[in-house]
């Protein structure tokens, strides 16, 4: 109850105060209730010869429920797939805990 109120509050007090074309976007930021709070990624660039690179990314992203219920959260990762010829993109590994 007390967070939904303080929800009420900042979209009554700051979106009232910002410029229209602000209002949307805070509007669209303040229904979300699950946020990412950390946000980690490595990127490895290991050369594979005098042309190529390989990429090894890994992304950590830490998320809290901010609203007052519990909620359900999905996973979705992709890769782009940039065509080279010895070697295909591939995810080694997507978990959500």
């Amino acid at each position: 109850m007390t967070k939904r109120i303080a929800r009420d509050v900042f979209t009554a007090a700051f979106g009232y105060h910002f410029p229209e074309d602000f209002k949307a976007e805070i509007s669209r930021i303040v229904r979300h209730s699950v946020i990412c709070t950390r946000h980690i990624m490595d990127v490895q660039l290991q050369p594979l010869d005098h042309e190529n690179i390989r990429a090894v990314v890994t992304i950590a992203r830490y998320f809290e429920n901010i609203s007052a219920n519990e909620q359900t959260q999905n996973s979705l990762i992709w890769i782009d797939e940039w065509g080279f010829p010895n070697e295909n993109s591939k995810i080694i590994l997507c978990e959500l805990r």
